[in-house]
């Protein structure tokens, strides 16, 4: 398993009031990042890491959004990929690091807030990755989000994400306004097969259903997490 690092010195992206994924205070989302990672699933390879990889060719050049342990990043490059895993902050990167060096795997990781521009280049990656990462955002910062993936993509490029369902037993239509559901300082949005493919308009949908599950939901019979890969037609 892959060796637990120390948070109380982790590096948030931008300064200390930087706006921290969307609404969400930055000590939430270190202890919910922590106690995932102590988890013995949270270091396998994602069911939709596989699904994505279908799409894309060897040596294809992969951006990872929200990598967090980075389980589907070092999977990535063991199948002979190109991989540059980013967060908003860097608490696992050493242990991601040390972990693809065991391997003798090598992959990029670097800080980034998913909400601001990316630092990179037009036309650099075959392929952007999301698993569990877009679905805090409201519509203006979707449109910011889906704008940079397509920038970075290169023609034709695939963008593949993850995100929550509305039929997720914590949905209510009743408390949510838009998709999001708001307690406190911290929102949650779920989608519907329909309102994810909405945001993804200037692409081609390749894959679209409720369907996508995670290695724990594999093992608790859980399920139903919408997928969506799409081609890029810039």
């Amino acid at each position: 398993m892959m060796p637990k690092q120390p948070l109380k010195n982790a590096k948030l992206a931008g300064p200390k009031n930087h706006k921290y994924m969307s609404s969400y205070p930055a000590d939430h989302w270190l202890k919910k990042i922590r106690d995932y990672s102590e988890k013995e699933w949270a270091h396998m390879p994602t069911p939709f890491s596989k699904d994505a990889l279908k799409y894309i060719g060897k040596n294809s050049r992969i951006l990872e959004l929200g990598t967090g342990t980075g389980q589907d990043a070092i999977w990535f490059s063991s199948q002979g990929m190109n991989v540059t895993a980013t967060d908003a902050q860097d608490t696992f990167f050493s242990a991601i690091e040390q972990k693809a060096n065991d391997q003798k795997l090598t992959l990029a990781l670097k800080i980034q807030n998913v909400t601001d521009t990316f630092d990179f280049k037009d036309n650099e990656f075959d392929l952007v990755y999301a698993h569990l990462v877009i679905h805090y955002f409201d519509d203006n910062e979707m449109t910011q989000i889906i704008t940079e993936i397509q920038r970075v993509l290169k023609p034709n490029g695939i963008v593949a994400v993850l995100v929550n369902s509305t039929k997720d037993p914590e949905y209510s239509s009743e408390l949510a306004t838009n998709g999001i559901i708001t307690n406190g300082n911290v929102k949650k949005r779920y989608f519907s097969v329909e309102t994810l493919e909405q945001q993804f308009g200037n692409f081609t949908t390749l894959l679209l259903d409720d369907k996508g599950n995670t290695v724990k939901d594999d093992l608790i019979g859980n399920g139903g997490l919408i997928r969506y890969i799409g081609r890029s037609n810039g």
